[in-house]
């Protein structure tokens, strides 16, 4: 992210630079990551809770201008080389229904910083069990896959819990994917 521009009409533009590889060639996005079902290795597990993590530090960013997401998708996430995410763009503005659509969204109640909490949870649900959870009534994540640590699968099941008051702000959800070993502040 390098900065925020306030347009007229209330507007708000994020200016980034398109990342490339080491190898000069463009990011990929998340979506690579899930053809392979559910994530197993402890090491790529580590990488997504911090490349999560650091989401949801973008996120926060975003909350506190006052700009909501609302399209979160592992396509619309590229990773770069040193394990981040960025976003590709900065808000949803397809009409169509969102990939990971939070119960409020399937309401058509408003959309908030809580969206993008609950669409984080979904995508890391999704990385971890090779599955979509479910908006109407996600199961507790380690009933899909059993070998999640506690501290990662309860972070993700308040991320995706109905009632978006109930839900963590995005710095607290990002504190708590990244572990233990990372007190929140």
């Amino acid at each position: 992210m390098l900065q925020f521009v306030e347009g007229p009409g209330g507007t708000t533009t994020l200016v980034t630079g398109w990342p490339e590889t080491r190898s000069h060639r463009p990011c990929d996005p998340l979506d690579v990551l899930l053809p392979g079902g559910a994530l197993r290795d402890p090491g790529v597990l580590a990488r997504a809770r911090r490349a999560l993590a650091g989401l949801c530090t973008t996120l926060a960013a975003l909350h506190a201008h006052r700009v909501v997401h609302g399209g979160l998708t592992p396509a619309g996430l590229l990773m770069l080389d040193d394990g981040t995410l960025q976003l590709r763009d900065l808000a949803r503005i397809d009409p169509a229904a969102p990939e990971y659509p939070a119960p409020e969204q399937l309401a058509r109640a408003a959309a908030g910083p809580w969206t993008d909490v609950y669409q984080v949870g979904a995508i890391a649900h999704h990385l971890l069990t090779g599955r979509h959870p479910s908006p109407h009534a996600p199961l507790p994540i380690r009933r899909w896959e059993s070998d999640i640590p506690t501290d990662l699968a309860e972070a993700i099941d308040a991320a995706l819990v109905a009632d978006p008051s109930k839900r963590p702000n995005a710095a607290v959800l990002g504190a708590r994917l990244r572990g233990p070993a990372h007190p929140i502040r």
